[in-house]
């Protein structure tokens, strides 16, 4: 959806999958893409974050995703006021605006706690940092933008799938 051929992501922290996802994926549409990363290092700092996007955004970008949870609403509203796109984060946000935001990469939090007293109760709880995705059921994407072709959607949905059964990202 980049007209410009720039886009970026607001991350919280260098550690998030996120960042390395929403990179690939954008490098794998378009090897000539120019992904800006920038990082606020903290999930509600809102002042840092918008500080951030009027930087990002006045270098071109015109898809933004804001991984973090405490500023990305305040994020979208200001993305939305541009009329450019967003990736929304945590829930899925289309609620603020079909023709900002394209889809969004949903965390099933309620899932994950569901999941992790189920592998605790059978003694499969591994001590340590933990990674759950698509796989687990508890990450998925929001509804999609009228704005998304239909066709890229149905690619998009291949790939999840494709993803799910064996682990593989289509850029592997």
């Amino acid at each position: 959806m980049s007209e410009t051929g720039k886009v970026g992501i607001i991350a919280a922290y260098e550690w998030q999958p996120e960042v390395e996802g929403f990179y690939d994926g954008a490098m794998f549409e378009n090897k000539d893409m120019k992904v800006d990363i920038r990082f606020v290092g903290h999930w509600d700092e809102q002042k840092k974050a918008l500080d951030v996007l009027n930087e990002i955004l006045d270098e071109g970008a015109d898809v933004i995703y804001p991984a973090g949870d405490g500023y990305n609403v305040p994020v979208i509203e200001r993305v939305k006021d541009r009329g450019l796109y967003i990736i929304g984060y945590v829930s899925d946000q289309s609620d603020f605006g079909e023709s900002t935001v394209l889809t969004s990469t949903v965390q099933h939090v309620d899932d994950l706690y569901e999941l992790t007293a189920e592998k605790f109760n059978n003694g499969e709880l591994k001590s340590g940092n933990l990674s759950y995705d698509f796989q687990d059921g508890v990450i998925s994407l929001g509804k999609f933008s009228p704005k998304v072709d239909s066709k890229f959607r149905e690619r998009v949905g291949t790939f999840i799938n494709s993803y799910k059964e064996t682990g593989n990202l289509p850029n592997q």
